[in-house]
């Protein structure tokens, strides 16, 4: 396993599986996802044209019995949507709460659930494919920037009207933190090129099925590890007495 591998792309991926492991993360899963309409809210009773009465009786409704006949309304939506695919979904609907969609399926990797959601499409049904991944990645750039390159010009940070190295805050390390070291110091081509390496490859790692991208805008970018991507660490880091392979700058 790792075959073809940089070293680099090694050392990424041994040190996204310690901290996978460490920190008992999960693996990403994909849900196969059929939309369904949000039906239209019941009508509610009309209110007292009175401003004070219609105040009252706003804050004495009991709506209790209005969402529960909502309710009924979207699980007949569910049901309708799922009828004619019932031969495709599992034997008890549920629903993707943050889309009102019913899941069709979970899968490992999107590979497995892309061709369940074109058999749903080719059906009839809105079918799509949601990753679910942890809030946070496995491995962000700026650790590999400290463990594979050995990067320790951190920028300053003000503790008490002191400055200090951001270095003691040690939990910040594992955060999608933005601007961390001090690229004068350090110098901004040699800084530059060692983040385009990072860059590229977490991107060859993900066009071979074994890390997922994730990012926001220039703050931070990170990667969390598939499950073939767990295998293929598991694997390096059983094999390799030294977990982590320092570059030369």
């Amino acid at each position: 396993m790792g075959r073809g591998l940089s070293d680099l792309q090694k050392t990424i991926l041994q040190l996204a599986y310690e901290n996978h492991v460490s920190e008992g993360r999960a693996l990403p899963q994909y849900r196969v996802l059929v939309d369904v309409e949000k039906p239209p809210l019941p009508e509610r009773p009309p209110l007292p044209e009175d401003p004070m009465e219609a105040l009252r009786a706003a804050f004495h409704t009991d709506d209790t019995a209005y969402w529960l006949a909502y309710g009924e309304i979207q699980h007949q939506a569910w049901e309708a949507a799922a009828s004619p695919l019932r031969d495709l979904l599992p034997e008890k609907l549920t629903i993707d709460g943050g889309s009102n969609a019913i899941i069709a399926g979970v899968f490992a990797t999107e590979a497995l659930a892309r061709p369940h959601a074109e058999g749903l499409t080719a059906r009839g049904a809105s079918a799509r494919v949601k990753g679910i991944y942890e809030d946070w990645a496995d491995l962000y750039t700026h650790e590999v920037l400290i463990a594979a390159f050995g990067f320790d010009q951190y920028r300053k940070v003000h503790i008490d009207g002191r400055p200090a190295p951001l270095r003691i805050y040690k939990e910040q390390i594992r955060a999608p933190v933005g601007r961390f070291f001090d690229r004068s110091a350090i110098g901004e081509g040699q800084y530059n090129t060692a983040v385009v390496s990072v860059s590229r490859a977490f991107a060859r790692l993900e066009e071979r099925g074994l890390v997922v991208r994730l990012y926001a805008g220039y703050e931070w970018m990170g990667i969390q590890l598939t499950p073939e991507g767990f295998e293929v660490a598991a694997s390096l880091s059983a094999n390799t007495h030294d977990n982590v392979t320092t570059l030369s700058q």
